[in-house]
């Protein structure tokens, strides 16, 4: 399996020191490592402040991937930036929301649309 077709990771720069990391495919055991090496490059660059994870495109993530983001988080705060995690969609915001990573990564909370008859 090539690992570059399950998950592909790019990194923007944005104003002031402003980093967008966008995730797209599967971020798992397998996709892990290469994650974790792009994310710990992105954190410690001294001209980085604030790492957003784009997590739009991201399809799927296990117990491995869930652990990548939170050594991320831990890397960024003993360096005093921000990161956090927006747009999961699916699956992965409903993993991140039952494991309450959710709130940790700064992802927004959305209301729940309404059901029935109003």
């Amino acid at each position: 399996m090539d690992i570059r077709a399950a998950l592909e990771v790019t990194v923007t720069t944005g104003a002031r020191g402003q980093r967008v990391v966008g995730l797209s495919g599967e971020l798992d055991l397998a996709t892990g490592p290469q994650t974790t090496a792009v994310l710990a490059l992105t954190v410690a660059d001294e001209d980085t402040r604030e790492i957003i994870m784009d997590l739009t495109d991201l399809r799927f993530i296990d117990a491995n991937g869930l652990g990548v983001l939170i050594r991320a988080l831990r890397q960024a705060e003993e360096l005093h930036r921000s990161l956090r995690v927006h747009n999961p969609r699916g699956e992965v915001d409903m993993l991140l929301r039952l494991t309450g990573l959710a709130e940790v990564l700064g992802v927004p909370h959305v209301p729940a649309a309404p059901t029935g008859p109003g």
